[in-house]
């Protein structure tokens, strides 16, 4: 017996109000005496939050059965500090009911929508970019809960569940009988959360299934601006290696002494703190793709060094490049890969002409691999060595 798509649809909003259930019961009694702060959530803000955007969603449902306009909402930032403080002092008893009664609100208007309403493209003018309710019904009461939950392990510094709660709701998605715009905005928000978190590689991956299984330019499009890809369209990938741009983030840590779990045991060098301090004082342009990059094993996301430019390219389109590897990491043609992936990065920039790069006389290594990476030694005229590479006729522009 075949089901409708609208009892699909129920039937996953269920789980995740099943899920939300199992989070409460799982919290311990230190969690559940947490007080929040702005900046720092406790278990029991993120439930309030929860429920107060599936009552905007039951108010939405409201104005399609009726014919009403839709109503009005603030920015949704302000709108969320409010809620914040709104809630904040509520006892657990008056936020799980509040959740509870929300729940159900919103079951029992969404069983009324006629399905078409769920599922028909540009229905209501309300919704951007012509797409189906479904797709705010999910974002309102299914992904909305699952960006929550996963950011609350993720803030107390257990980003492996965070991820484990995002990728298990995105695959229940997936493997339900929905539409194809569902299951591509679910595999797209997953691309955002694993690239925001540092998981390029798997980004990388579910980004290109997003639009596999939902085809067309709307997800596309939005990928080329979205502000939570902008590291992964900065990336430069090589076949074993992610060129990842560093964030401020990275070099107050590099500076801090911290030690993240996916350095190498010797990284960073004494050459990546010296770029992070110039990133720290806001000495490295932050623009465009020239920019200090961490070089990482695409494999295992290990960070083992550093390269990149030493600015944008002069007058005359030339652009210097730098780089360094953990001690542990030299020896495996990683270095030639990486200033290879620089190159190539360089050769997309129509101005570009030249790229070049300086080493010591005795730095016998370092120039071993400008030679293996097609450079050519030039007198430059000052203590150390110049090496540089042209820009070869079949990457001049408009030679395509």
């Amino acid at each position: 017996m075949m089901t409708s798509f609208k009892s699909n649809l129920l039937a996953l909003i269920h789980q995740a109000y099943r899920d939300e259930q199992a989070f409460i019961d799982s919290l311990g009694d230190d969690e559940r005496a947490t007080v929040g702060a702005p900046e720092h959530w406790s278990a029991k803000d993120h439930l309030a939050h929860i429920a107060f955007w599936r009552q905007r969603l039951v108010l939405r449902l409201r104005a399609v059965l009726t014919g009403e306009p839709q109503p009005g909402f603030q920015d949704h930032l302000q709108v969320n500090k409010q809620v914040f403080e709104d809630h904040r002092e509520h006892s657990w008893r008056e936020v799980l009911e509040l959740g509870e009664r929300s729940y159900e609100a919103q079951t029992e208007h969404l069983d009324q929508v006629p399905e078409a309403d769920l599922v028909t493209f540009g229905r209501f003018d309300w919704i951007p970019n012509t797409e189906p309710l479904c797709i705010v019904v999910m974002d309102y009461s299914y992904e909305h809960s699952q960006q929550h939950f996963a950011q609350y392990y993720v803030d107390r510094r257990n980003p492996l569940r965070g991820a484990e709660v995002f990728q298990s709701w995105a695959d229940r998605l997936v493997s339900a009988d929905v539409p194809p715009a569902m299951k591509g905005h679910s595999l797209y928000n997953l691309a955002c959360f694993q690239a925001t978190h540092g998981n390029l590689e798997k980004a990388s991956e579910s980004l290109d299934q997003a639009f596999a299984v939902y085809p067309g330019p709307r997800l596309i499009d939005w990928s080329k601006t979205d502000p939570e890809l902008s590291v992964l369209r900065r990336m430069i990938r090589t076949t074993r290696l992610n060129l990842v741009p560093v964030e401020t983030s990275d070099a107050h840590a590099a500076l801090s002494g911290e030690r993240r779990p996916d350095w190498a045991s010797d990284y960073p060098t004494e050459g990546d703190v010296v770029i992070a301090r110039l990133i720290a004082e806001n000495s490295v342009l932050s623009a465009d793709a020239y920019v200090p990059y961490k070089i990482a094993l695409r494999e295992s996301g290990q960070v083992i060094g550093g390269c990149g430019f030493l600015g944008p390219p002069d007058t005359k389109g030339s652009v210097e490049i730098g780089y360094g590897l953990a001690p542990s990491q030299r020896g495996k043609g990683i270095a030639t890969e990486a200033v290879n992936g620089l190159v190539d990065k360089a050769w997309t920039d129509p101005l570009v002409t030249l790229v070049f790069a300086l080493t010591e006389e005795g730095n016998e290594p370092s120039q071993g691999v400008l030679r293996r990476a097609g450079f050519r030694q030039v007198d430059s005229g000052i203590e150390q060595l110049r090496w540089e590479i042209v820009r070869p006729l079949d990457r001049l522009p408009g030679s395509d």
